[in-house]
């Protein structure tokens, strides 16, 4: 979900369309190489997009977590809207920030070595990450931690939704999928403690999972092809 640039884009969106005369907002919800993110993952950006295009100057500085939880998940125990709000957030973690995209999931298609090619897509001090190898694991493994710490009260949440564990579900699948790409990102830097057919056990889990998901929401057209790039990171751990 990337919160952080998500509100960043919608909100110099919508002030620059106020300032030179737009007529409407268009909040659109992307899914390059295979749409792998869940529904709700974008309840976030879905929700900020129509409070400011609603009332910018009111709703800059929305609590957007207690938004979600009042008006999106109807969770009485406050826990959705943050839980949220910070998984959404794990792409910082890793200390490499990739234009327009998220290294937790461009690992799944593209090698640390390709990474480090795309100097004018990386921001920040992301060259020097992806460079040293030392910071980079210890990024990682922080990224894995920090997906957990989130994740630890999401069976407190109560849901007043029809789709309550559905919506439990694919959250798990994002952090799964997460934290499956850190470890990911471990085997390329030949990390030791990771065990490549634990990660082929786990991806083929992933795979099952995200066409389960798929099909509780969505028509099953498309499915094939969001599995395949899914079922080609299988190569890293095989061959």
């Amino acid at each position: 979900g990337r919160t952080e640039n998500m509100l960043g884009c919608i909100r110099n969106s919508i002030e620059n369309g106020l300032k030179y005369g737009a007529i409407g907002v268009l909040n659109t919800d992307w899914g390059d190489r295979g749409h792998w993110q869940q529904l709700p993952v974008s309840y976030a950006g879905f929700a900020y997009g129509a409070a400011m295009s609603w009332y910018a100057a009111g709703n800059t500085d929305v609590d957007l977590a207690a938004a979600l939880d009042a008006f999106t998940f109807g969770d009485s125990a406050g826990v959705m809207g943050k839980l949220a709000y910070d998984l959404g957030n794990a792409y910082q973690e890793p200390g490499v920030t990739v234009h327009n995209g998220n290294i937790l999931h461009w690992i799944y298609t593209m090698s640390l070595e390709d990474m480090k090619k795309w100097r004018r897509n990386l921001y920040g001090n992301s060259a020097e990450v992806l460079n040293t190898n030392s910071l980079l694991y210890e990024n990682l493994y922080g990224t894995i931690e920090y997906i957990d710490e989130v994740m630890k009260p999401l069976d407190d949440a109560k849901i007043d939704r029809a789709d309550a564990d559905l919506i439990k579900r694919e959250f798990k699948q994002a952090a799964h999928m997460m934290k499956h790409g850190a470890k990911r990102a471990l085997v390329m830097l030949n990390d030791e403690n990771i065990d490549k057919a634990e990660m082929v056990a786990d991806l083929d889990a992933i795979i099952e999972e995200q066409k389960a998901l798929w099909l509780a929401r969505n028509r099953e057209g498309g499915l094939d092809d969001s599995i395949v790039n899914l079922e080609a990171a299988r190569k890293l751990y095989t061959e």
